[in-house]
């Protein structure tokens, strides 16, 4: 009954239905509340529906009643990296690579991990191994896109994700990824097609609404100002991210001080602090 009830919740989770394979594996646990594969299942469903907090339990469950499972050990490792427990997400997934070196899925997860913490070139080394394992892996295919993207290979990034959408082109996710590839290039009347296409596919995709909404505002050549500024931040390490905010206080600062000490250059600098002020006020 339970190994049916579980074919049951795979086949609703194969058509995006999480919510009700949840119902499934939770009545499999009543009669066996210690089943691994259940609780895997259950860890992996309440992923799915971003309940991130409520599926380290059931995924640490799993992997103390088999800790040499590497399946077990890869859901532990997502449960992890999606409550920002990075380091436990790590040991996680390098213990499943020591057990299934082989296994694409795992080298996706240590893609993330490493896109997680903007380590971009170690973020495509996996990603490539992955791939050289699984060559048609579509979740890897996108998750290169995004690294390309990063690493200001915009034309190969739009190169990957043609082929993509080319072996599949319901993929709302590769639309989605040609949609921010778009608006890379500052074509943003191509990206909104592309991200009413990914959601005519999938209107929960989050990618594709923080994009269509970015690609709309976009509209205004002010916001465009801002919107290259997000974009090239967000390719920055964390820790030269912070020294691009102080720099521009500190000359914030400076500039307000010389302009305070030498009334005749008022005139000259003051346009540069209203400037910074606009700037900061739009980004907030």
């Amino acid at each position: 009954m339970i190994d049916q009830l579980l074919k049951q919740a795979e086949l609703l989770l194969e058509t995006n239905r999480p919510a009700d394979a949840e119902k499934k594996i939770r009545q499999a646990l009543s009669e066996s509340p210690e089943h691994p594969g259940a609780l895997a299942s259950l860890a992996w469903c309440l992923i799915q529906q971003n309940k991130y907090a409520d599926a380290l339990q059931p995924a640490q469950q799993a992997v103390a009643r088999e800790p040499d499972e590497p399946y077990y050990l890869f859901i532990l490792g997502y449960a992890f990296l999606f409550n920002n427990q990075t380091a436990k997400a790590r040991e996680t997934v390098q213990s499943a690579l020591h057990l299934a070196p082989d296994t694409a899925g795992l080298y996706q997860l240590m893609a993330q991990l490493e896109f997680h913490e903007r380590r971009w070139d170690l973020a495509l080394y996996n990603i490539e191994r992955g791939l050289e394992l699984e060559p048609d892996n579509e979740a890897l295919v996108n998750l290169r896109t995004m690294v390309l993207v990063k690493l200001n290979r915009t034309a190969e990034a739009g190169d990957t994700v043609d082929s993509a959408l080319h072996k599949n082109p319901e993929n709302a996710y590769s639309h989605a990824n040609k949609g921010w590839v778009a608006v890379e290039k500052g074509n943003y009347a191509e990206a909104q097609k592309s991200f009413l296409e990914a959601l005519r596919i999938n209107p929960n995709n989050e990618h594709a609404q923080e994009g269509l909404k970015e690609s709309i505002k976009a509209k205004n050549p002010l916001y465009r100002v801002v919107l290259r500024y997000f974009l090239w931040m967000n390719k920055l390490s964390e820790g030269n991210q912070w020294l691009v905010i102080i720099g521009a206080y500190v000359a914030f600062r400076l500039v307000r001080w010389v302009s305070e000490s030498n009334p005749g250059l008022q005139p000259f600098l003051m346009p540069l602090i209203i400037l910074y002020i606009i700037f900061v006020y739009s980004s907030w």
